[in-house]
């Protein structure tokens, strides 16, 4: 945060826009001297070549105040033993301790100073030498140029352009001129890819956020997360957000794992469900044949416990058959079958009715058109 409040004054320091009658112009001589004040006997600054763009803020006489692009090099004492006049200890940005710390525009007390600082004020340290800080103009900081070399720009759009493209890269090679301000920039920078990780992974942790539960990659955002917050202060607000995102992702975890088991819970009742079914209708399946069954067994006469039925009469001799008195079962003028067997003598049973209990298979004769059963046993009926 420190870092980030010293750019913010280095951005605005020597670029800020002057209100009332400021205007935009151009060097138009040669290495025209950029000076600590409005006479030849301030410091110079540094030289400025012909059609640099300049910011008229202000007049005096034959002198004309202006902003140059990048701000200039100015120089403060760092102080006493015992007692600094400026806190360098971090690189790149110094805290200035005390009241009316004369600004100069050489490492001497030779010159008029260029402007003040008061206790508090932050600058950009560019280096440290032999008792005195050498730091990117402050705000504070005046610099002048002999107005016979002004020239106002006719397109004020268009030399306000030239002068922010030349501010931003004459910044950068002040800023990298010093040692303490190249660690300076050198720690921007890994701030500044800081912050791009730290959004980077805050955009990774929103759209996971946006997935349902069970789809979200949490080891993949815990990872990138947990890299974050270790190299990071413990005071660090960035530091603290990322905490809470990892707490989330404990919460995280515990809802897809209740949504998994869910789903596995439903999944197993409606596989219950469909067996159910099944069962249901194979056994509404099985009843309905049963009732069909049990229908028809009803509509049918009852099964006779007789392999055959009927009458005992006499039939003439027919070739093929053994005995020459031919028996046969008979209903009606018609016979069932003819009858063997040794056991009963037929015409004993001659007209009687009788059901046959016992016997072999019925045969069929070769060229004739009746059956032959051999009887072992018989029950005689009423009738």
């Amino acid at each position: 945060m420190r870092l980030r409040a010293v750019l913010m004054l280095v951005v605005c320091c020597g670029g800020a826009v002057a209100q009332g009658d400021a205007y935009l112009a151009t060097v138009s001589g040669d290495k025209v001297r950029l000076r600590g004040g409005p006479a030849d006997f301030h410091a110079v600054l540094e030289e400025l070549s012909r059609g640099t763009p300049v910011r008229v803020v202000a007049a005096e006489g034959d002198w004309k105040r202006v902003e140059v692009p990048g701000g200039f090099e100015v120089f403060v004492a760092v102080g006493k033993k015992g007692r600094p006049y400026i806190d360098t200890s971090k690189p790149g940005a110094g805290v200035v301790l005390v009241n009316d710390l004369m600004i100069r525009g050489t490492p001497t007390t030779d010159f008029p100073p260029v402007g003040r600082l008061s206790a508090g004020e932050r600058v950009v340290v560019l280096e440290t030498k032999d008792g005195w800080a050498r730091l990117l103009s402050p705000a504070s900081a005046r610099s002048w140029i002999h107005g016979k070399f002004v020239a106002r720009a006719d397109d004020q759009a268009v030399a306000l352009n030239a002068f922010n493209a030349q501010h931003e890269a004459k910044r950068q090679e002040l800023l990298a001129a010093g040692a303490a301000s190249r660690e300076f920039l050198r720690r921007e920078k890994e701030e500044g890819e800081r912050r791009e990780r730290v959004r980077d992974a805050i955009a990774r942790f929103e759209e996971e956020r946006a997935k349902a539960w069970d789809q979200r990659d949490v080891p993949g955002t815990r990872a990138a997360l947990l890299k974050l917050r270790d190299g990071l202060p413990e005071d660090d607000g960035d530091r603290v957000r990322i905490v809470a995102m990892l707490k989330s992702l404990n919460d995280w975890e515990g809802a897809a794992s209740d949504l998994r088991n869910a789903r596995k819970r439903l999944d197993a009742a409606k596989k219950e469900a469909e067996e159910a079914e099944k069962t249901y209708a194979r056994n509404l399946r099985d009843l309905k044949e049963e009732v069909e069954s049990d229908a028809r067994t009803a509509a049918s006469p009852p099964a006779s416990r007789y392999s055959a039925r009927g009458h005992v009469q006499r039939m003439f001799p027919v070739e093929g058959i053994r005995r020459s008195s031919i028996w046969a079962v008979t209903l009606g003028d018609r016979p069932s079958f003819y009858l063997e067997g040794d056991r009963y003598d037929w015409a004993e049973y001659e007209g009687k009715l009788i059901g046959v209990l016992e016997a072999g298979p019925p045969e069929k004769v070769s060229g004739l058109n009746f059956r032959v059963i051999k009887v072992s046993k018989i029950e005689i009926l009423d009738g």
